[in-house]
């Protein structure tokens, strides 16, 4: 599979050392935030890209995913927008914790797996579960100093998994070594409802010395994103999956 992909000598990545003193004392105990690209509503096949103080409509987004990880989140009532923070959450998927002094839980860590919140049939109706499985993307676009977020809902879950070990996997190579086209699709529910649906594809395959340049940024990004606590902004309107 590799000899059908390009091999992509360079990939522009700025130069980034956070854990820097330098870049400590200018950040002066500020959070580094980072534009989110949301996945839309309604099986829309466009992405509202966020540029400067303007959105575009794009139907791909190109790009190296440099870092992604596991996150969940609780509401114990039904979100209702306005960036409303959940009353639990995970950075890791393996271990919440809840903010809301109203769960049993409060202030103590929680098992994921064995929560009752993560049970099929434990949201509001009986369909999916109460607690949301998400996923987040960093995606480093080309010449951009931080990458764009993504965060998945469950919906998108299987087919990034199934990205990873059929298209990456047999490549010998991490993701973070591969630029990846992002694009969308329109599903369909049980009942009939539209939602959107990411897509994933590989465009080139990152030459030695670009792979160098992004693990060393990688490793500088993963510091940040250790500590950016999951919020209403990763919240994805979504129709519930088949059952």
């Amino acid at each position: 599979m590799s000899q059908e992909l390009a091999i992509i000598e360079e990939w522009k990545v700025p130069a980034l050392n956070l854990s820097s003193t330098d870049a400590m004392e200018e950040l002066g105990g500020l959070t580094i935030t980072f534009d989110r690209i949301r996945i839309p509503s309604g099986g829309g096949t466009a992405w509202e890209v966020p540029d400067s103080d303007n959105v575009s409509m794009q139907q791909e987004i190109v790009g190296v995913i440099v870092h992604h990880h596991a996150a969940r989140a609780y509401w114990m009532q039904a979100y209702k927008g306005g960036g409303q923070q959940p009353d639990c959450s995970s950075l890791d998927g393996v271990t919440g914790i809840a903010t809301n002094t109203e769960l049993e839980w409060y202030g103590t860590l929680r098992e994921c797996a064995t929560c009752p919140m993560n049970t099929w049939g434990s949201a509001d109706g009986g369909r999916g579960k109460a607690c949301r499985e998400l996923h987040r993307l960093y995606i480093l676009r080309e010449g951009d100093v931080f990458p764009v977020l993504i965060t998945l809902p469950p919906t998108s879950l299987k087919v990034f998994a199934g990205y990873i070990a059929r298209r990456i996997l047999p490549l010998g190579v991490r993701l973070r070594h591969v630029v990846t086209v992002i694009g969308l699709a329109k599903a369909k529910n049980a009942q009939g409802i539209a939602y959107s649906q990411a897509t994933f594809r590989p465009k080139g395959i990152l030459s030695v010395s670009a792979r160098n340049v992004i693990d060393q940024y990688a490793e500088q990004l993963r510091a940040v994103t250790a500590h950016a606590p999951v919020s209403g902004e990763d919240y994805v309107a979504e129709a519930a999956p088949d059952l």
